[in-house]
């Protein structure tokens, strides 16, 4: 059974469980793996497994009369990294799983270095790398210790130069051993482990004197070559430990975290991703939570953009489409008000019943939020709305309130108005909530701010703010304009 370690928010439950079938965990043949411990006495022992950013338990196994834990099956293990867990204090240890069912696990507790394995080729490679990286790294602290404190000290009985030397001839050692382990063993699992964690050699640029100006073609040199040390279309990647932080730190560090941006990222990286179902089922199911939850304004864009782009045109077969249902419902809710679009040209009512069409407010800024009279939200939210509204009522600025309240609550809107010294607003309601079919407005306040054209230049966004984001939005378009000229 393969339990979570962690709790999850409602929201993502639901997302999880409408994705269910994301989540599977493909087996088939029989394994036998063995666990043996002169120290270690518990009766119980966890297996876990990575997936994406998740360790999650395979199996609880327990001692037998001879000492022996086993982790068995009818099938055969996803390969992947896995972790012993030794209870009570959870001391995790690793190893590897690569087309190796049956093999069996040594270990002293005193020291889980010295991990041996029989009957895996695979797992003697990744520890028998590790010791000698744990060796080359005893004999560089030494080093390195002696450089610091006579760089420290300014000091000139130590040949610094020298002792930098000697680093180096130990980092080319772990290179060399890399590069043989590589060439004797190019489909083994350690080899495409090593070989995907390697960073990117970026060079100096020292032929440019301006030191913004190298910066900024390291950083692209960098970001054009990330993933070079990566085959994403190796099929065991997902269940790596090291592969959702690698993918995370570029989407959150090396991509300008704008909803056009981070779209043509995403389509760039499922591309080189094509065919390994693994990433794909992870990454979408974890991007739609993501971007789905509406913690960040504008990331509904990329919600969209996965549903439409990955899910509605058949590229996601695995998925349940019924189950998909539900988030369709949630991208065509959005589609129509994403940061971009035009609002939908909606139809309301003032007090005196009249009929008013968005559009036909002229003005270069229209704010347009939907309220209600018992919104406690709304209650703390309007007299920062008032203020805006007063301080630029010369500048062509407009408000249009739009009351949430139908049918026979309507009424009570306009008291409304007045308790919150909206009477300066272009007020309106609709009873029957016509706007629905137009707008989806789950809760409230819920707000958009419109150009001259009625585009969404932002929505969404706190009350308390808009002094701020409004006038970053004035220079913005300020700036674009004076470019054009």
């Amino acid at each position: 059974m393969n339990t979570p370690f962690y709790t999850m928010s409602s929201l993502r439950i639901l997302i999880l469980l409408l994705l269910g079938v994301i989540f599977g965990f493909n087996s088939y043949g029989q394994y036998s793996i063995k666990f043996k411990s002169n120290n270690y006495k518990d009766s119980i022992m966890l297996i876990g497994y990575y997936y994406g950013d998740k360790q999650l338990v395979k199996d609880s196994i327990y001692r037998d009369k001879n000492g022996v834990y086993e982790l068995k099956g009818p099938d055969t293990l996803q390969n992947g990294m896995y972790i012993a867990v030794l209870k009570p204090n959870n001391i995790p240890i690793q190893f590897i799983v690569n087309n190796e069912s049956n093999f069996t696990m040594t270990f002293d507790t005193t020291d889980l270095s010295k991990v041996k394995f029989t009957g895996s080729t695979e797992n003697k490679l990744f520890y028998d790398f590790i010791a000698f990286l744990n060796e080359k790294k005893r004999e560089a602290e030494p080093i390195r210790k002696a450089i610091a404190d006579a760089e420290k000290e300014n000091t000139a009985n130590l040949d610094i130069e020298k002792e930098k030397e000697k680093l180096n001839v130990l980092d080319k050692e772990v290179k060399d051993y890399q590069q043989n382990l590589f060439k004797q063993h190019p489909e083994a699992f350690t080899t495409k482990l090593l070989k995907a964690t390697s960073e990117v050699s970026v060079p100096e640029f020292s032929e440019i004197t301006d030191d913004k100006e190298r910066q900024l073609k390291r950083y692209y040199y960098y970001k054009d070559h990330y993933w070079e040390n990566i085959d994403l279309k190796w099929k065991d990647l997902i269940y790596t430990n090291f592969f959702y932080n690698k993918v995370n730190d570029y989407f959150t560090k090396m991509v300008a975290q704008h909803p056009d941006s981070l779209i043509k990222e995403t389509d760039q990286f499922f591309e080189m991703a094509s065919g390994n179902e693994g990433v794909e089922r992870f990454f979408l199911s974890t991007w739609i939570q993501q971007y789905g939850n509406g913690k960040f304004i504008g990331t509904d864009a990329i919600y969209v953009h996965l549903i439409d782009e990955y899910f509605k045109k058949g590229k996601a077969p695995w998925a349940d489409q019924d189950k998909m249902e539900k988030l369709y419902k949630y991208a065509d809710d959005w589609r129509p008000i994403l940061i971009g679009k035009t609002l939908p040209n909606i139809t309301v009512y003032r007090q005196d019943s009249s009929a008013l069409q968005i559009h036909q407010v002229k003005a270069d800024y229209t704010l347009v939020i939907f309220w209600a009279p018992d919104c406690g939200h709304c209650k703390k939210a309007m007299p920062f709305i008032v203020d805006w509204e007063a301080k630029h009522r010369n500048e062509n600025v407009k408000v249009i309130s739009i009351c949430t309240f139908a049918y026979d609550k309507e009424p009570k809107c306009w008291p409304g108005v007045e308790e919150k010294n909206m009477q300066n607003f272009i007020n309106t309601s609709d009873a029957e909530q016509h706007y629905r079919r137009y707008i989806s407005v789950p809760s409230t306040p819920k707000m958009f701010l419109l150009d001259k054209d009625k585009k969404i230049l932002i929505k969404d966004f706190s009350a308390e703010k808009i002094d701020e984001i409004f006038q970053q939005i004035v220079d913005e378009q300020k700036a674009l304009t004076e470019s054009k000229s």
